[in-house]
């Protein structure tokens, strides 16, 4: 609407110069200062009025550029073997852990974080809890794609070790 009145204020200016500009020479002092005052206040209405539509103009700028943020963010989710949504590694897998739903509803593109153990996560911005999820490492060296094969790999690990332990110090007795 700015715009609107910015251009309406411009054209009551213009329309008063031409005023100014057709009135006889032998017209009173009075009356052309009247009227310069009066395109002093229209031209006056028509800064005031641009600089507010400039204003808005670089809110919806900004808005514009989150809205394309958030569109390429979407482009590079992908589905999860548990039906969330993920952000992809370069290989186009799931990594991390899932996008929060209620989020993603509202046009926000946020990371859930683990939340306690490694099947739980919270979303840091809405609060919402979820259970279980899937965590996706990046690349892991042990192999493992998922944080629960992680920890299930160096669970049995660790059993082994303390198995061999246990034979070990059996042996030497």
């Amino acid at each position: 609407m700015a715009i609107m009145e910015s251009i309406s204020a411009i054209s009551t200016a213009l329309g008063i110069a031409k005023t100014l500009r057709d009135i006889d020479k032998n017209y009173d002092a009075a009356s052309y200062k009247a009227q310069m005052a009066d395109i002093v206040n229209a031209l006056t209405d028509a800064k005031l009025a641009l600089a507010e539509a400039r204003e808005v103009i670089a809110e919806q700028c900004k808005d514009i550029d989150k809205l394309r943020a958030s569109f390429e963010l979407q482009s590079k989710l992908v589905k999860g073997d548990d039906n969330y949504d993920y952000l992809a590694d370069e290989q186009g897998n799931p990594t991390g852990f899932p996008i929060c739903p209620k989020c993603e509803g509202e046009g926000k593109i946020v990371q859930t974080k683990r939340q306690g153990g490694h099947l739980n996560a919270r979303c840091p911005t809405c609060s919402q809890e979820y259970n279980p999820v899937t965590c996706y490492l990046s690349s892991s060296e042990s192999g493992a794609r998922t944080l629960a094969e992680e920890v299930s790999r160096r669970r049995a690990a660790e059993t082994a070790k303390t198995t061999a332990m246990l034979r070990n110090s059996r042996t030497f007795r």
